[in-house]
């Protein structure tokens, strides 16, 4: 074998060790983002909400209450067409966190965790609230 063939063939060889070792180059490259999280049994559908990416913690709820409505309402629009379109229902825009809450079934909660804007998907529980609050100064009632 002439020198030139044999080194072509050796940087041939070592290209595909590399490619075999890392995973490949082109397919990490090309391959697809991978879904947002859905924690805490979301995955299962249900009442859920679907946080988005960008919370934009430059517009606060109180100094820029109005910007910050209509800044977070413009990032929800598609997303709300989207769970209202594949059977989504209770659909509400929330605001002080960019999200939105909704019923979901399962596939549908896979299928919007694929959506890039999408940070996670988390169950919509209840707050349990004391129906009393009593602070440390405060006397009992007889």
């Amino acid at each position: 074998m002439d020198r030139r063939r044999l080194l072509a063939t050796g940087s041939a060889l070592a290209l595909a060790v590399a490619f075999t070792f890392t995973g490949g180059i082109w397919t990490a490259a090309t391959a697809a983002p991978s879904p947002a999280p859905a924690v805490d049994g979301a995955d299962a559908g249900g009442a859920v909400i679907v946080v988005l990416k960008d919370q934009h913690p430059n517009l606060k709820l109180r100094a820029q209450g109005t910007q910050r409505t209509s800044t977070t309402r413009s990032d929800q629009t598609s997303i709300v067409q989207d769970i209202k379109a594949h059977g989504g229902t209770d659909v509400t825009q929330l605001v002080a966190v960019n999200a939105v809450a909704a019923h979901l079934s399962a596939a549908e909660v896979d299928r919007v965790r694929r959506n890039p804007a999408v940070q996670r998907v988390v169950p919509d529980l209840p707050l349990l609230v004391p129906s009393k609050v009593v602070s440390k100064n405060s006397k009992p009632h007889s």
